[in-house]
């Protein structure tokens, strides 16, 4: 047969040596039910805990309360803090009750407000209320100053409010006695000087009969101004939950698929076949993509259900879905090309997954973490992910074709592990 009739008959048998691959992967994937359901309950169980996670309020968190004071205006205090599950104890040994409660965890907090907590406000003296949490608890450490700074301070600005006001209201009754002395001083030979200093107070008490209260309370409002459109914090959060849901998913996949192919001597028979490695990389290449946009199927439709204010424009979204599941499934060819057996694969596939959740800025911001973990994050094939999806999710932009440099990097060496497989 002649060079180009041998060159025909390869290219014509591309395709049926491919569409067999996709049907091999398909095939393994349904004998593998396990794998299959984790596929499809990983981003529902995920997704869901996620959502909540981003709609947490304090509802339901439960507040123990020892009341020595026991006035008007600590009940004012504690209903100000309506969203906390406000227990009140009663019982002569309230502190030691509420310190038990707190450690065996019936009391997320614990809050005891001393005698005499009123009187001091009422002197003008600053309050002092005890705040009783669990330190070893990390999370718990991290959340309380603010949690319980936040549900306290409606009332706290109330006090101040309150307090400014009858000081404006004295003022003013001041302010009106000042202004006959001021007056007298006129129709009576009194020096001068006397004069000046009773405008001088006067003036000095008309400031504080002119006082805005709310001023007191709040001295500055800030106004907290994003500089892009207005999105609802569920909306923001899909773009992170997907990316690591797959790179988790496909590195698993993606490597112990490739290490079962290893066992089964599949290489072995691509070079006894004169098949091109390529082929071989390209239909896992498209199984994975399909995988993945099942995958954000799922949470996309989730996050719908939740009310999720997300713009649906689909091109640009399933070209970052394409992007994120090459970037993904060619770092899963690797480690399986590169490990022995599927639990090193698993475990490379968790020494990646675990440190790029951590620094993705899913939980914490990128730009508030040390400067050595910030080029960390930049460097990790997450972070480039990261962006393409939300700039699709959010702004309906499409992914920057430079960014696709970096899947075709990764393919490259993909081929040249793969030939140097025995």
């Amino acid at each position: 047969m002649s060079i180009p009739g041998r060159a025909i008959k390869k290219i014509s048998q591309i395709p049926i040596s491919f569409w067999g691959m996709f049907v091999k992967e398909w095939k393994v994937l349904i004998t593998r039910k396990k794998y299959l359901y984790l596929s499809i309950a990983l981003p529902l169980i995920l997704g869901i805990i996620y959502i909540f996670t981003l709609s947490t309020s304090m509802r339901g968190i439960s507040l123990g309360v020892c009341d020595f004071d026991n006035t008007q205006t600590t009940h004012n205090a504690l209903n100000s803090m309506s969203d906390f599950d406000v227990q009140i104890i009663t019982d002569n040994n309230c502190s030691d009750i509420l310190r038990e409660n707190v450690r065996s965890g019936k009391f997320l907090f614990g809050i005891i407000i001393p005698e005499g907590f009123s009187s001091r406000l009422e002197d003008l003296q600053q309050s002092r209320l005890e705040v009783l949490y669990d330190n070893t608890d990390a999370g718990t450490s991290s959340m309380v100053s603010w949690r319980i700074d936040s549900a306290l301070s409606p009332f706290q600005q109330e006090i101040v409010k309150v307090f400014a006001t009858e000081i404006k209201t004295q003022s003013q009754q001041v302010s009106e006695g000042t202004e006959i002395i001021v007056e007298t001083t006129d129709s009576l030979l009194i020096p001068k000087s006397i004069r000046n200093k009773a405008l001088e107070v006067q003036n000095q008490i008309d400031t504080l009969a002119n006082l805005d209260p709310q001023f007191v309370a709040t001295p500055i409002n800030v106004a907290k101004v994003g500089v892009f459109e207005s999105h609802s914090s569920l909306a923001l959060g899909l773009a992170p939950l997907f990316v690591i849901l797959n790179l988790f998913l496909v590195l698993m996949l993606s490597s112990t698929g490739v290490i079962s192919d290893k066992k089964m001597k599949m290489f072995s028979r691509l070079r006894a076949s004169n098949s091109s490695p390529w082929v071989y990389v390209i239909s896992k290449i498209v199984f994975f993509f399909l995988i993945s946009l099942a995958q954000f199927v799922i949470i996309f439709i989730l996050f719908l259900i939740f009310k999720a204010n997300i713009t649906i424009n689909f091109i640009p979204m399933i070209k970052a879905v394409l992007l994120i599941s090459l970037i993904n499934s060619l770092i899963g060819f690797l480690i399986g090309l590169l490990s022995d057996n599927e639990g090193v694969a698993l475990l490379i596939s968790l020494v990646i997954t675990l440190p790029a959740m951590f620094l993705s800025g899913m939980f914490f911001p990128v730009k508030l973490l040390p400067k050595g973990l910030q080029i960390i994050s930049n460097i990790l094939p997450v972070q480039v992910e990261m962006i393409s999806l939300k700039e699709a999710v959010l702004f309906n932009s499409s992914v920057a074709n430079m960014f696709f440099l970096i899947p075709l990097g990764l393919f490259i060496a993909t081929l040249y592990f793969l030939k140097r497989q025995n």
